[in-house]
């Protein structure tokens, strides 16, 4: 398994963005269109790493929206979420052309997981 991304919540994410490419590791790139605004920041290898959502409402810091991870086998997932008793949601995403598992975890924590669109 592989971290495939993260997705902050923030105040201004243009600003973020904006600081994260002045760091030089990351630049904006393609994002579906979803309904929040946001950014999808990519890294050198062109995989969109750090995804930006604005928040609805003003706070005093950015919050993780949640951990994105990549795995090769969605029905052997599958199985094993079903098998534990395990809530789960399941999606394509057509632009990243993947199928993703989104389920909570402790601490109230959405993990998500990404698996090759065949």
């Amino acid at each position: 398994m592989l971290l495939n991304h993260v997705n902050i919540r923030c105040n201004d994410a243009d600003a973020m963005a904006d600081f994260l490419e002045r760091l030089g590791c990351v630049y904006r790139g393609e994002r579906p269109a979803f309904k929040s605004y946001g950014h999808w920041l990519y890294d050198d290898s062109g995989n969109p790493v750090v995804h930006l959502t604005q928040k609805d409402h003003a706070a005093q810091q950015g919050s993780i929206d949640h951990v994105a991870f990549s795995l090769t086998d969605v029905d052997s997932f599958r199985s094993r979420l079903k098998e534990q008793g395990l809530s789960f949601a399941e999606k394509r995403n057509e632009v990243a052309r993947v199928i993703q598992i989104k389920l909570m975890a402790p601490e109230q924590v959405q993990l998500e997981f990404q698996f090759p669109d065949r």
